[in-house]
Parts: structure tokens; C-alpha cells; sequence
């Protein structure tokens, strides 16, 4: 499933994670998020989801640079609905790798 480009924010002060990946994976949608916790609702709970980052440590300034190249690099693992973890500098990818 191919993720739609352009962005839109969730319902603001939403405080459903299982429904905001839901809702991302509806809209065939990679979902960024700063939350850990979206994580380990993907591989211990098993949400299905369309393609996860997490930037749990990205400072603002970086966001914007650092998620032109996570597409870049990884987008086609992104669409197989990987997780990506980007870290202290470093890219982390987890998930399908087909």
C-alpha cells in the first residue's frame, strides 16, 4: 500500500494512539510521531498500520531535514508498513524488509 503524500494532523488533544493509527492506515498514510509508545502498539499489540517514524529525540530544527531524507532512504520500506526510529543521529528501521 503506497502512502498518500501531503500531511494533516490529527484531531488535536486526541488521546487515542490504537485510534490514530487506525485512522492513518485507513487513509493508506505514514503516521510521524515523537510518542514511544506507538512502537510497541505496532509490534506487541499488533496494530496495523501503513508505515510508521518515530522521532522520540529530534529536536525541532532537525524534523524537517531529517524526514526529507527518512523518505528518501526508505520510503519503499515505509509502503511494506515498517517502523522507523530515527535516534541520536542514527536511522533505525524495523519490520518488513522484503
Amino acid at each position: 500500500m503506497a502512502a498518500r503524500q501531503g500531511s494533516r494532523r490529527l484531531r488535536r488533544g486526541s488521546n487515542n494512539p490504537i485510534r490514530a493509527i487506525e485512522r492513518a492506515a485507513a487513509e493508506g498514510r505514514i503516521l510521524v510521531t515523537l510518542d514511544r509508545d506507538f512502537g510497541r502498539l505496532v509490534y506487541v499489540g499488533g496494530a496495523v498500520h501503513a508505515g510508521l517514524v518515530r522521532l522520540p529525540d529530534v529536536p525541532v530544527r532537525a524534523r524537517h531535514a531529517l524526514m526529507a531524507e527518512v523518505l528518501q532512504e526508505h520510503r519503499e520500506t515505509l509502503d511494506r508498513q515498517a517502523l522507523v526510529t530515527v535516534r541520536g543521529g542514527r536511522i533505525q528501521v524495523t519490520g518488513p524488509q522484503r
